[in-house]
């Protein structure tokens, strides 16, 4: 059933307030029990009084507990309601009214003016503590002196004497250690009870000697440039970042004030030259994907020494240079088509998983033509013999197994190959002249040059690559291969698992639309938007419970590989 309940609140001066509630479920319970529908603070209502269902179309009151309901001042185990009817619960008067469209019965919920809950309460008697020992006063103030001898004044004597320390440690009496403010991190509990080797100075924070005392040997990487960027913003200290006594088994802060205290506001703190976004959380404030893009580039032109370079970019969403620069010819959705593609053994319906494989790191081997396309992209030349393929390489190593080929089957007498005189018929066992042989030879590169023209130019290798003619007319056939440089890692500064995403609720296209892309220049990887449907930033918005609290750790390092890990800053900036 479905009920209205509206709360009536009468003020001094005569107004009346009202606040309404909707009720749906198989009976409206009322009692002073907090798993009950109506709660009702008075103490002459049992935890579990009464409950209110339909019976048909009528509704019916019954008591819960052997005192019954007062219904309409009569004192009853059930009863039916009908419009008008007040039911009596303590102090606490529930008319019924008629029920507006959608509800099938409405109440009004008010206190009786001339009742008082209160008096009605149990009211405690006994001794209090004066009554026993001494005022309230003067036994706060006891409790305060043994308070401060013991969690400050004694672990304080401590810090001032290495022996008598070391005795607080040992017996059950305070010690320094009732300060600690947590587990310690597993990297450093042998020191545990030794709390001197870091805090060095009593109330003193931690500094970075001590730090350095037992890690500089072993510190590796970390952002360059960051702390002389930082130290205006005190921001290079060691504890800014790590913290001993989280509770944690990990030394690392995982909180994002870490990274958001900067990186909010990261040109006040590193200056102009600073081209990174502003970001505080992932869900509400983080610019969009950046991603890092290898590019095949031809500033010498063909003619030059080195005509090709193969540089990195970075590029945003801005809808006009978005777009690979590889260098591959490679359509998407003829190769996820439905129905399948046309390959040497007949039809083949592809999946992402074909050529995608995942690797231990979370991405994916490297897309190889020998592993993952010559099963459907024969390198084959000649019909006559499908099993002999060129190389996949250089264009000159395709033009050179082509002149070997061919000129093997023109001196080795096949058909065609050193016809007599007059008959087309070569004659068995005639030794062949020089000058025959080199007219074999020469017809030999023709044809391994009309077959390199047709594998390189119409048929073969254009499928996959651009391909540059780049001899002219009278000179030896020379062609270049435009290099391909695919992309491994699109996001080089971030962490990505695929097999973490790889559910049977998450498929691919869940995030990459390769079936609708018809140009191998398209960047296939998904806006903001797409992760925000299931990540929200470290704190999840309410309303928002299928969201995953999602920090900046979740995705973001700190230390890099290509810079120490820490560098000592001195006034002014110079190190």
């Amino acid at each position: 059933m479905r009920c209205l309940i509206r709360f009536l609140t009468r003020g001094a001066a005569g107004s009346i307030g009202v606040r309404e509630r909707s009720f749906e479920g198989e009976a409206l319970t009322l009692g002073r029990g907090s798993d009950q529908a109506i709660y009702l603070r008075d103490r002459r209502v049992a935890l579990a009084h009464a409950r209110i269902s339909l019976r048909g179309r009528e509704a019916v009151v019954a008591g819960v507990t052997p005192a019954g309901v007062v219904v309409n001042g009569t004192v009853v185990q059930e009863a039916r309601l009908a419009r008008g009817d007040v039911l009596q619960l303590g102090a606490n008067l529930i008319k019924v009214i008629d029920p507006p469209p959608g509800y099938d019965l409405a109440f009004t919920f008010e206190l009786d003016p001339a009742v008082r809950a209160e008096e009605a309460a149990w009211q405690p008697t006994g001794l209090g503590v004066g009554d026993y020992l001494t005022g309230k006063r003067r036994a706060s103030w006891l409790l305060f002196a043994l308070v401060l001898v013991l969690a400050l004044l004694l672990p304080l004597a401590g810090l001032f004497s290495d022996g008598w320390r070391d005795q607080l440690r040992g017996t059950v009496l305070p010690s320094d250690g009732a300060w600690n403010p947590g587990p310690m991190a597993d990297v450093h509990a042998v020191t545990a009870d030794n709390c001197e080797a870091c805090h060095q100075q009593p109330f003193v924070r931690v500094r970075d000697t001590a730090c350095l005392a037992c890690h500089a040997p072993s510190l590796h990487a970390h952002a360059e440039g960051f702390s002389a960027a930082a130290s205006g913003a005190d921001r290079s200290r060691c504890t800014d970042c790590h913290r001993a006594h989280d509770g944690s088994a990990h030394l690392v802060r995982s909180d994002d004030a870490t990274c958001a205290d900067c990186h909010r506001n990261l040109q006040a703190v590193a200056g102009s030259t600073v081209t990174s976004g502003d970001v505080a959380d992932f869900y509400t404030a983080h610019p969009e994907f950046r991603v890092t893009n290898r590019l095949v580039a031809q500033p010498g032109g063909l003619g030059s020494a080195r005509p090709f370079t193969i540089t990195s970019r970075r590029l945003m969403r801005d809808g006009t240079a978005f777009s690979d620069g590889s260098g591959l010819i490679f359509p998407h959705d003829a190769h996820l088509d439905r129905d399948g593609i046309r390959g040497p053994d007949g039809v083949r319906v592809l999946d992402c998983g074909d050529c995608h494989v995942p690797a231990a790191d979370g991405g994916f081997r490297p897309v190889t033509m020998e592993r993952d396309c010559a099963a459907c992209h024969r390198l084959d030349f000649d019909p006559a013999d499908p099993e002999r393929v060129v190389p996949h390489g250089r264009p000159q190593a395709v033009v050179d197994m082509l002149v070997d080929y061919y000129s093997r089957q023109f001196l080795q007498g096949f058909p065609g190959a050193l016809p007599l005189p007059g008959t087309g018929i070569p004659r068995p066992g005639r030794e062949v002249t020089a000058a025959e042989r080199a007219q074999a030879l020469d017809r030999a590169r023709q044809r391994a040059t009309l077959v390199a023209r047709d594998v390189l130019e119409r048929r073969v290798c254009v499928t996959c690559h651009v391909v540059d003619r780049t001899s002219g007319e009278g000179e030896p056939p020379a062609w270049v291969v435009r290099p391909v440089a695919l992309t491994d890692r699109w996001f080089p500064a971030a962490r990505f698992d695929h097999g973490d995403h790889g559910t049977t609720l998450t498929p691919c296209t869940t995030c990459h639309e390769a079936a609708r892309s018809q140009d191998a220049r398209d960047i296939l990887l998904p806006p903001i938007e797409t992760c925000r449907d299931c990540h929200a930033g470290s704190t999840v918005p309410t309303g928002s419970r299928n969201l995953l609290a999602t920090g900046c750790m979740a995705c973001h390092g700190f230390h890099l590989e290509s810079a120490p890990l820490w560098e000592a800053v001195v006034p002014g900036g110079a190190k």
